[in-house]
């Protein structure tokens, strides 16, 4: 008996406003790093036309890093909303058992002598809930990005060629996408932060995915500025066509 009268007296300690921002959060930002994929291989396509040598080996390398750390980017955003979508259906369900409990038991203080002598014979009106399920823990792995070597260094090769227009139109574009998606990362820290500053019920452990979000993004940052930098060299030694120059 005393285990299903266990914390009805108080409402379950959870969010939902916060819970449903959250998922929003997660979901939005995982639409949108999913939607760029295209876009960022057609870009990578691009800055590859004619680009050759240990630079070009690099930055084919990258792109592919890149796309495979979106792929897990979105997933572990996914995961996230889920959890939390689950956290939520528990946690109303358990409100459900305590307001039931609740009522039981108003009922059983409002009974008078006479009902209780009867309970003798009859046994009563049992409980019509049972304890609660123990809360929900749930923990969501972290996003760790791959290591992107820079564009620098001499390699297996001692010259790179490539057109600097080409990889100067991956630059811009690709700080464009970076542009779009440090919103939703901010967006989604901050509703990670605020869901389980608010939640007395039940866990939530995924921080790690907000923080490798924001790495992921600064990885991509760091590709656009190598991008720029070997542009630059190429300019520097040729013009718009297609340009050699020694590796660093």
């Amino acid at each position: 008996m005393s285990d299903v009268m266990q914390g009805i007296s108080e409402n379950v300690q959870f969010n939902h406003e916060h819970a449903d921002a959250l998922i929003t959060a997660c979901t939005d930002a995982a639409d949108t790093v999913e939607n760029q994929t295209s876009s960022r291989s057609a870009w990578l396509s691009h800055g590859l036309e004619d680009f050759s040598g240990y630079y070009a080996q690099l930055f084919e390398q990258n792109g592919k890093v890149q796309a495979s750390d979106a792929s897990l980017v979105v997933t572990r955003l996914r995961e996230v909303a889920t959890a939390v979508g689950d956290l939520q259906r528990a946690a109303r369900a358990e409100q459900e058992r305590r307001e039931t409990a609740r009522a039981w038991k108003q009922r059983q203080d409002e009974r008078g002598f006479w009902d209780h002598v009867a309970d003798w014979f009859t046994g009563g009106e049992a409980p019509p809930v049972g304890p609660p399920d123990p809360q929900p823990q749930f923990s969501v792995t972290a996003v760790t990005p791959q290591y992107r070597p820079p564009l620098e260094g001499s390699g297996y090769t001692d010259t790179s060629s490539g057109r600097p227009a080409n990889l100067r139109s991956f630059a811009t574009s690709s700080a464009g996408a970076n542009n779009e998606l440090r919103p939703k990362a901010a967006t989604a820290k901050t509703a990670y932060t605020n869901f389980v500053g608010s939640c007395g019920w039940g866990r939530l452990d995924a921080a790690g995915v907000f923080s490798g979000f924001e790495s992921y993004i600064t990885a991509n940052d760091n590709d656009v500025s190598w991008a720029n930098v070997v542009a630059g060299a190429f300019e520097a030694a040729g013009g718009d066509g297609v340009v050699t120059v020694a590796n660093a």
